[in-house]
């Protein structure tokens, strides 16, 4: 998730670790995503084969990397100090999907803005 400073949070996966740079396989939308979003975002992706199994690639459960999805996408809105959070890799087994590392950062004037507009006038 990344903050754009004309589009607000966007939420973005893709291929992660040494071959974002390589393959710029991303797909992003803003929130607040919906099942079809989530659906859809990772489904364009080039190694959407990967992720549903393909030779020696197990896969796993494609439902669950889209709830993780879902899951950034409410956090983003719920703390709009978080101007960065990335998460990389991004496991995901049978049952359900996690980050292996969560990298976040915080845009403190944003927090304060936000608090600023929820004090009763």
């Amino acid at each position: 998730m990344s903050h754009d400073p004309v589009v607000g949070p966007v939420i973005a996966c893709g291929a992660g670790g040494t071959q974002v740079e390589p393959l710029r396989d991303l797909a992003g939308r803003p929130p607040p995503l919906t099942d079809l979003d989530a659906h859809v975002m990772v489904a364009e992706l080039a190694l959407h084969p990967l992720l549903q199994g393909y030779r020696r690639y197990l896969g796993g459960n494609i439902g669950a990397r889209e709830m993780l999805l879902h899951r950034v996408s409410r956090l983003a809105l719920a703390r709009l100090e978080i101007a960065e959070l990335d998460g990389n890799p991004v496991v995901v087994g049978p049952d359900d999907a996690f980050a292996g590392d969560v990298r976040v950062r915080l845009d403190w004037p944003r927090a304060e803005l936000r608090l600023s507009v929820r004090r009763p006038a």
